[in-house]
């Protein structure tokens, strides 16, 4: 009698924990976490692992977009700026001795590259930011 009270309990147990998991689940994919402040600390203990490993989904996938938006005007901007050091170059060795307008041309492309790699070093924190809400980019 006490094995089958047992094994019910158990049972009951996962039950709970399983509708528990469904409920979290459906309140984190409708952005609902105020329901969580009525949750039990045993509860939110268990939920926790469900909610790291769906904001870490989430921030990876958000990341990995914003990357890809980031990317698609890149061989424009590459193309855009080898014409104009073209042109730049061409220009400046009509008017500097010859070695100043590679020092030139090499100068404004390594800015260049420097900008492009700190924007693309910026998405992830960025990314961050958006994920925290407005509060947190202003410090609160």
């Amino acid at each position: 009698m006490a094995e089958r009270d047992s094994e019910g309990s158990s049972e009951t147990r996962q039950a709970l924990e399983s509708w528990l998991q469904s409920q979290l689940v459906d309140a984190v994919s409708r952005g609902d976490l105020a329901e969580l402040g009525s949750w039990s600390n045993r509860a939110r203990l268990g939920a926790r692992p469900i909610l790291v490993a769906r904001a870490r989904r989430v921030y990876r996938r958000r990341v990995a977009t914003a990357l890809a938006a980031a990317c698609v005007p890149l061989p424009f901007v590459v193309v855009y700026a080898r014409a104009l050091l073209g042109l730049v170059h061409d220009g400046l060795a009509l008017v500097l001795p010859a070695p100043l307008p590679d020092v030139a041309v090499a100068s404004y492309a390594a800015t260049t590259a420097f900008l492009v790699a700190v924007t693309f070093a910026a998405v992830p924190v960025l990314v961050e930011l958006a994920m925290r809400g407005p509060r947190a980019a202003h410090g609160e």
